[in-house]
């Protein structure tokens, strides 16, 4: 089976954004930007609870912003897992308190809810 691509990765977090929590016309176009980044250099209110401490001390983080239709400020986040077992994504809104619930990306282009805890 081949690895999914960061990129491939955001398209279809985009996808299922778009069936599950927003409407076809408010991600028509999002532009992404991934960074490496160690335990210590993130903040955790951006994460889903107790999501950051089950990441290795170094991820690839990649996010995206949006505001929708009522002004509100979205952020997307895609995390690479270290162990090779695809992505995590989730939306947040802090303004609102408000996210989508994690999701599991795998390399075979299946996604699911991520349990929490």
């Amino acid at each position: 089976m081949c690895k999914l691509t960061m990129g491939e990765a955001e398209e279809l977090f985009v996808t299922y954004l778009m069936r599950q929590v927003f409407s076809k016309q408010e991600l028509r176009s999002l532009t992404w930007e991934g960074n490496m980044f160690s335990q210590e250099e993130v903040d955790e209110e951006m994460f889903p609870p107790h999501f950051l401490e089950t990441l290795p001390e170094s991820f690839l983080l990649s996010c995206a912003m949006h505001e929708d239709a009522e002004n509100l400020n979205w952020v997307f986040s895609l995390v690479e897992r270290g162990d090779d077992d695809g992505y995590i994504g989730w939306a947040m809104c802090q303004e609102i308190n408000l996210g989508s619930p994690p999701v599991c990306i795998r390399h075979d282009r299946t996604i699911f809810e991520v349990e929490r805890e």
